[in-house]
């Protein structure tokens, strides 16, 4: 479930690339959306389009929409959705600095999250979910310091999260199902997770929970990983209705003599749901 739920089943269907003209682009620009596009593997279609003001491209499923606002035109956000044939993002993206916006979902789209996202300072909004993206995250993205919503959900990405803790603007954070390892980044509970949900859930990060966790209010699902627990943090929390601790290196028994009552909106209507702790298989080989 996303946020962005009510814009995304409107525009679920659509690509969107704001605020150009091709042709007006400047010739770095240029090159860098056409060597993109062709990685997306619309470029073709793409061209038998017009690019008149306001046009519309209809790809299949996809539709491309301009914008040309005004002469200094700027790529400002690119958005693909449900692209089927294979592709994978184009290194030459991180030249489109005036990007803003940058959603990549429902594709099969392969291959590494380009090393130098970080060059594209002005980034607001980055999410790369359901498709079969694979590595680490670039140690750039704590360039990102604009970064309000990030999701990388559904993917095979590995590694550490710990870019994760210069992300001090973060409002909306999801990187479930992946294969990220470590333990979780100290900071994102003191950011502004004030109206959101943070879904860590079905990957492998190990070592206890951080205290910090205390500060968010919202869902936190922490879910199917191999986490540990301290009665400090345990005590902290456990009146808490909206974290997901279920399938850790958290016991029954542990959760019990902890007097850890957590329970959890998004199992039940029922608010007096219990999550019932339950040890992960193969977590004490990852401790």
């Amino acid at each position: 479930m996303y946020i962005f739920t009510d814009i995304y089943i409107y525009f679920y269907r659509y690509i969107y690339i704001y605020d150009y003209k091709i042709y007006m682009i400047n010739p770095t620009s240029k090159n860098a959306l056409t060597n993109v596009l062709k990685a997306m593997n619309i470029y073709d279609e793409y061209i038998k389009c017009d690019n008149a003001f306001n046009h519309t491209c209809n790809i299949g499923d996809s539709v491309i929409e301009l914008y040309a606002l005004n002469d200094n035109i700027k790529v400002t956000s690119l958005t693909f959705q449900k692209i089927t044939t294979h592709s994978y993002i184009h290194p030459d993206i991180c030249l489109l600095t005036d990007l803003d916006t940058i959603i990549i979902g429902f594709c099969n789209v392969n291959g590494k999250i380009p090393d130098n996202i970080g060059n594209l300072s002005k980034l607001q909004t980055l999410y790369l979910f359901h498709g079969n993206l694979s590595g680490s995250i670039p140690k750039s993205m704590s360039n990102l310091t604009r970064l309000t919503g990030l999701s990388f959900d559904n993917n095979k990405l590995s590694g550490s999260v710990d870019v994760l803790n210069n992300l001090s603007k973060l409002t909306y954070l999801v990187i479930s199902n992946n294969n990220f390892t470590g333990e979780l980044p100290k900071n994102i509970f003191n950011n502004s997770f004030t109206k959101y949900t943070i879904y860590m859930n079905n990957n492998n990060f190990t070592g206890n929970i951080p205290i910090e966790i205390k500060n968010v209010s919202v869902n936190i699902i922490l879910d199917n990983n191999c986490l540990k627990i301290t009665k400090t943090v345990a005590t902290a929390i456990k009146n808490n209705k909206n974290i997901g601790l279920n399938n850790n290196n958290i016991s029954t028994k542990v959760g019990n003599e902890y007097g850890l009552r957590i329970n959890s909106q998004r199992y039940s209507c029922n608010p007096q749901y219990t999550i019932y702790f339950n040890n992960r298989t193969g977590c004490h080989n990852m401790n």
